[in-house]
């Protein structure tokens, strides 16, 4: 078992007796910076304003949306948060963060598992599903709603 608690990501071993601090809790605790906002900083400082930007500053906390297990094998754990999608191979000893060009924070917003092929998984972005059939390794657009809407809109 995984779960989000004060001090962080933590898991259980043995049925929620004990719990214990996974790998590399710095790492996914370390607030992201967010795209943009190092320029909006740096605007400000040129026009002397020391106002907050709202929407640029960096993510305070570290927010977990979801954690999946992959089907058969406890291993291999995923997690949906607020920096993005990451994967760990070994139980939580060590993650890997998947970067595939969603631009914002908070954008990605569930996975997925194919019942049929544990490796394919479905991640819900913002405005597109996308698939990968390699446990993570690619991924390719499964569906774009903005493609959508902009074919409707004609």
């Amino acid at each position: 078992m995984m779960a989000q608690a004060e001090k962080g990501l933590v898991r259980s071993q043995d049925g929620g007796r004990t719990w214990t601090p996974v790998g590399q809790q710095a790492e996914l605790e370390r607030p992201a910076e967010q795209k943009g906002r190092a320029e909006a900083i740096a605007e400000l400082r040129r026009r002397g304003d020391t106002t907050p930007i709202p929407g640029v500053a960096p993510v305070a906390k570290f927010q977990i949306f979801q954690i999946e297990f992959q089907p058969n094998d406890a291993r291999v754990v995923y997690l949906v948060t607020n920096k993005g999608l990451y994967k760990s191979e070994n139980g939580g000893d060590s993650w890997c963060l998947f970067v595939f060009g969603v631009p914002k924070l908070e954008s990605i917003w569930s996975l997925a598992f194919d019942p049929d092929n544990q490796r394919k998984i479905f991640v819900g972005t913002e405005s597109t599903v996308i698939v990968s059939s390699d446990g993570g390794c690619s991924f390719r657009t499964f569906f774009d709603y903005e493609q959508l809407a902009a074919k409707a809109g004609r």
